[in-house]
């Protein structure tokens, strides 16, 4: 979902204070501001017919674009460079508060709320059309709910060391299946040893967890 928002982008002020008697009261300066780039977001919403459904266990991934004005006082030349993107836009204001305005407009409306934002991207460029853009996209988890709980049964770096010790098991083998005693001897020991490690793990990965049923491609990392 997309949303542009025509007009020079706005940042979000520092918090003011004000003394009320014996009370001392913060606000932010820029409180009716949001309350009018709020009502155009629901503008945009209404005109492309979009109603997202919130849910607050929901992830987004955002991306923030900001053009801000080329001045009328540069010559030719520099405005040139400024629209090629040559002349890279490090004018104020700060490029995190233009994200904390817009995200705190946006809170509630292009997504349930702005803690679960896990990958944010940012931007800034010169425009002769000031606009803010903004990209909403809500990640979706492609691990199945038997996947999730099994991997919630093991830490990352304890599979890690399960996988560096199960590939230390030797492998030694004949066709006709016949050892000499030696490497049996490793063999038996090097199972039981991992067997005795990582009983636990794999009895409740057996036990809480249904077989994978997959295609030979899917599924698995290739070595």
């Amino acid at each position: 979902m997309k949303i542009v928002l025509n007009g020079l982008p706005i940042a979000q002020a520092r918090m003011r204070f004000t003394k009320r008697g014996q009370e001392v009261w913060n606000y932010d300066p820029t409180a009716k501001q949001k309350e009018k780039t709020r009502l155009l977001i629901k503008e945009q919403l209404q005109k492309q017919n979009k109603q997202p459904n919130l849910q607050t266990n929901d992830v987004y991934q955002v991306n923030l674009t900001f053009y801000l004005p080329i001045s009328q006082s540069n010559p030719q030349s520099q405005k040139n460079a400024k629209k090629w993107g040559i002349d890279k836009c490090t004018q104020k204001p700060d490029i995190d508060n233009l994200e904390k305005y817009i995200l705190d407009c946006s809170n509630g409306l292009l997504f349930s709320d702005d803690k679960n934002i896990i990958l944010l991207f940012s931007r800034k460029f010169y425009s002769e059309k000031p606009r803010t853009e903004i990209s909403i996209m809500k990640l979706e988890s492609k691990l199945t709910d038997n996947q999730k709980k099994c991997l919630s049964l093991i830490d990352p770096v304890a599979y890690y060391e399960l996988a560096v010790d199960a590939k230390e098991i030797p492998v030694h083998f004949t066709e006709e299946g016949a050892l000499p005693e030696i490497m049996s001897a490793a063999c038996a020991n090097a199972l039981i040893e991992f067997a005795d490690k990582y009983a636990d793990i794999l009895s409740k990965v057996k036990k809480h967890c249904k077989p994978a049923l997959h295609t030979p491609a899917e599924g698995k990392i290739p070595c």
